[in-house]
């Protein structure tokens, strides 16, 4: 009796749920050959394939636990998605950045990221953004413009970033429309020899700068002093080559100076775009890729999945998503070995990359990966 009293009142579900059934979405399911097909259209569902043993249906998402309930089998049709590089943040994957995470995550690294600031309130920064400064006319680093979220979590985010526990230096020196200007970048340089404490030679000065950005013509005298300053002071020194290419010697500054490690971009597989800048085709440099001019490095640059100052994610290309690779991966480095100099992580990385060439060596324009 029991029985019939709860299959009566689920009839009575049944035929009250019809009448929210348009608001309900329609689910794709397998039941087992043989259930009745007046009872799939009885529930405003539509039969989409029979096999021998189960039969795929359409039907709306109200009556699949009632179908369920009611005895019958019930089990979701699985779903898959054509498989595409922005689905996943393949960078990762390419560079090894797993595999690094068994040894380390980058905690204790601080990543200075001069951009266009960051969103605060992302939760793949939580806990982690300790400066947090403004040198384009807002008040604080709210990222009013989404290159420097997304650079952001190339490098630190937990999500999408190849260093997940590093510190986040949120350093605004680019506006709105993605000018970045002189005096600003030199301010923010500042901010990363400073640390939070606000004093340099202290533990909380930056480990990497990084800087998405880049011009034709150098910065100022006194910006490119500060510049050197913060190598000289053991802070290791990252920027985007450029989407100038691809023409030779095509590198924009600051990633052309010597003291900067110069970052090109390539594809999933490990193709050089025509549009990432290349270097110089000097012949010194294969013996040392730090010399100005030449290009040092390439990571992954095209379609690059990462955060967006919406609370988002966005599928961007660029060199401007090559350097942030770089820069999480010297994260990685020195807080496994925070002793080594600016130009012995360079050296670690030169021996440890891939060579794209396919075995013949150093590519002066297009760099290790």
């Amino acid at each position: 009796m029991k029985k019939l009293i709860l299959i009566s009142a689920l009839l009575i579900l049944f035929v009250v749920s019809t009448s929210v059934v348009s608001a309900s979405r329609q689910v794709r399911i397998y039941v087992k050959t043989g259930t009745p097909d007046i009872l799939i259209k009885s529930m405003n569902g539509k039969i989409i394939h029979k096999f021998e043993d189960v039969t795929s249906v359409e039907i709306p998402e109200v009556h699949k636990s009632i179908l369920s309930i009611l005895g019958y089998y019930v089990e979701d049709v699985p779903v898959f998605r054509i498989l595409g590089d922005c689905d996943y943040p393949w960078g990762l994957y390419r560079i090894n950045a797993n595999i690094a995470w068994n040894t380390t995550k980058g905690f204790g690294s601080k990543i200075a990221i001069l951009d266009t600031g960051i969103q605060t309130n992302n939760s793949d920064f939580t806990g982690r953004i300790k400066m947090c400064t403004s040198y384009v006319g807002t008040l604080n680093c709210e990222d009013d413009h989404g290159h420097g979220t997304h650079v952001a979590g190339i490098a630190a985010g937990t999500n999408y970033g190849v260093a997940p526990e590093a510190y986040i230096y949120a350093i605004k020196v680019c506006d709105k429309d993605g000018y970045c200007y002189d005096d600003a970048i030199r301010a923010g340089i500042i901010d990363a020899r400073k640390g939070p404490d606000g004093i340099i030679g202290t533990e909380d000065d930056a480990t990497v700068i990084s800087m998405s950005f880049g011009g034709n013509t150098g910065l100022s005298r006194a910006t490119y002093t500060e510049l050197k300053n913060a190598y000289k002071q053991g802070i290791v020194l990252v920027a985007a080559a450029g989407n100038d290419g691809p023409f030779s010697n095509s590198i924009d500054y600051p990633a052309a100076y010597p003291e900067v490690i110069s970052v090109a971009a390539v594809d999933s597989s490990d193709n050089v775009p025509n549009w990432s800048s290349r270097g110089s085709t000097s012949s010194k440099c294969p013996s040392n890729p730090a010399n100005k001019g030449c290009m040092e490095l390439a990571a992954p640059g095209v379609n690059i999945l990462s955060d967006f100052n919406d609370g988002t994610t966005r599928c961007w290309s660029g060199t401007s998503m090559a350097a942030p690779h770089v820069s999480g991966t010297v994260a990685l480095v020195k807080s496994v070995k925070p002793g080594l100099t600016p130009i012995e992580v360079r050296q670690l990385l030169w021996k440890t990359a891939y060579d794209i060439t396919a075995g013949h060596g150093y590519y002066t324009q297009k760099g290790y990966d």
